[in-house]
């Protein structure tokens, strides 16, 4: 194998092994046997191009729904320049990991009056994953955004 052969076979490999898996993460959701689930980020990537319809992960990038940036820890109803309907603004909800695993799996049951038109993702692993998927992007983008001075 000549050495250009075997460069591309190790970038190949390479390429592999760093989209394959991710190591799974504890939530802070409490599943139905009581114990804490794991969320795995690369299925929740793969989860969130659903809601990438409506959604961005990027900050104050607004599309039909509000950006999921930082969604976690916020209080519902108020990122900066997107309208919300009287019930969002009204719901006094703060999304922690559990708030949110609830709400996904049936948005206009958890707030009634949403805005938000979509049905709802109703296996628990989906929604553990997405949660999961935006807990780590927002992490990552916030270790990669410079220091303030």
């Amino acid at each position: 194998m000549g050495v250009s052969a075997k460069i591309a076979w190790l970038a190949g490999l390479l390429a592999l092994t760093a989209t394959a898996t991710a190591d799974p993460v504890q939530t802070d959701i409490t599943g139905a046997d009581g114990q804490k689930m794991m969320g795995d980020p690369v299925a929740g990537e793969k989860v969130f191009k659903q809601c990438q319809t409506c959604h961005t992960n990027q900050p104050g990038k607004n599309k039909v729904g509000p950006t999921l940036y930082g969604v976690i820890g916020r209080t519902a109803g108020t990122v900066e320049g997107y309208n919300y309907s009287k019930a969002n603004k009204e719901a006094g909800i703060v999304w922690t990991e559990d708030e949110m695993f609830v709400y996904l799996e049936n948005p206009k049951a958890k707030i009634p009056g949403t805005k938000m038109s979509f049905a709802g993702l109703k296996k628990p692993e989906d929604r553990a994953n997405v949660i999961t998927y935006l807990q780590e992007d927002y992490k990552k983008q916030n270790a990669a955004a410079p220091a303030t001075p």
